[in-house]
């Protein structure tokens, strides 16, 4: 989640993108708060992105 966070401020959208989707994958069931933090992430990363464009 940290190198999604990461990624996004170095203006890395696709690659923020994956490894939100990626961090919220690891995390499924087993640590709900990180998916569900990583899931609320990617969607900002996306709106963000459609924004921009």
């Amino acid at each position: 989640m940290n190198l999604a966070e990461l990624a996004e401020a170095r203006g890395m959208w696709e690659r923020a993108i994956e490894l939100a989707a990626e961090a919220e994958q690891v995390a499924n069931t087993e640590i709900r708060s990180v998916r569900d933090r990583a899931a609320r992430f990617r969607e900002q990363l996306l709106r963000k992105k459609s924004a921009l464009q």
